[in-house]
């Protein structure tokens, strides 16, 4: 974050540390310190410099990678991390989509990427930091989410009851083919819809007072309406 402080009607701001303001050793230094899986690269794409937690990721050592660029070390190296090199050269900020990756270990990772470019003296981009995010969790909790709403999905289209989820606001939020079939409608007509925005009069008034007496008791219940089918608003 920059400091200003004003004189004779200017403003002097400090620059925020970075490897053009500072002994490029001690910011070396303080890369290989950090916490996080993170490579400092050139405007060549070659290493200069990475976290300590990086190198243990790839199963390297500094020595193995300083002055070499990802694909002289990994001959598949994958054209995301090239056109994010490419891109923050260019000025930008750039993350990227998770990305499957196998550490010599043969432990399988989804990895993401951060990167940024850093600025030279002159302001003139010289090279990139790019920070490598592991989101595996997230990515299998993600694809276990997917398969129980896969699993319930067919549980609902293949259960001979009509069956509907509605939001606190009684709107219809999914329903199963039984109830496509009870209701004489397409389901696509009543997503999003209220009974009450279907059905004019008293039933439509029932259904509206019934379900918000249901979400404000927090109780499970069973009622039955009458007067069906429902006939959509036009």
């Amino acid at each position: 974050m920059a400091v200003g402080k004003r004189k004779s009607g200017r403003v002097a701001h400090a620059r925020s540390p970075t490897p053009a303001n500072g002994p490029l050793e001690s910011f070396k230094a303080f890369i290989a310190a950090v916490p996080v899986s993170v490579m400092f690269m050139d405007r060549d794409h070659r290493f200069v410099a990475a976290s300590a937690t990086w190198l243990a990721n790839v199963g390297m050592t500094l020595d193995q990678i300083v002055g070499r660029r990802p694909q002289d070390l990994w001959p598949g190296h994958s054209i995301h991390q090239i056109d994010l090199h490419e891109r923050c050269m260019a000025g930008e900020k750039v993350s990227t989509e998770p990305q499957l990756v196998e550490r010599p270990d043969g432990a399988r990772h989804w990895i993401a990427l951060d990167g940024a470019p850093w600025r030279d003296h002159d302001g003139e981009v010289g090279g990139v930091l790019i920070i490598l995010r592991d989101v595996t969790a997230e990515m299998l909790a993600e694809e276990e989410a997917r398969r129980s709403r896969s699993f319930l999905t067919t549980v609902l289209e293949n259960t001979p009851q009509a069956l509907m989820v509605k939001d606190d606001q009684g709107r219809f939020l999914m329903m199963n083919r039984a109830t496509e079939t009870l209701f004489g409608i397409d389901r696509e007509a009543l997503i999003g819809q209220r009974v009450s925005d279907l059905q004019d009069g008293p039933v439509g008034h029932r259904v509206a007072d019934e379900d918000r007496l249901a979400f404000e008791s927090n109780e499970p219940g069973l009622r039955v309406v009458v007067d069906l089918p429902l006939h959509p608003a036009v």
